[in-house]
């Protein structure tokens, strides 16, 4: 994947992975999920009808549009996944 990205980038993505992410480590596992923004879900089950209104709402957003429209004109580029 580096392969595809700036060498700043790849710079970037070194150092995190080889250094910062080891920092980070023992900081993120103290942290509560409350103090990321995330309430306990006692109930477990997914909320389908929800979802689906989620996944429309993502699918028809103007920006999801634009993406489709300029995925089609990109013929002559090879599919990386």
């Amino acid at each position: 994947m580096n392969s595809i990205i700036s060498d700043t980038a790849e710079y970037g993505c070194y150092l995190f992975a080889n250094e910062a992410k080891h920092l980070l480590k023992n900081y993120v596992s103290k942290l509560s999920l409350t103090s990321l923004g995330i309430e306990p879900n006692i109930n477990k089950e997914i909320d389908k009808d929800l979802l689906k209104k989620i996944n429309f709402e993502i699918n028809n957003h103007p920006i999801e549009k634009i993406g489709l429209e300029l995925r089609k004109s990109m013929i002559a580029m090879k599919n990386l996944f």
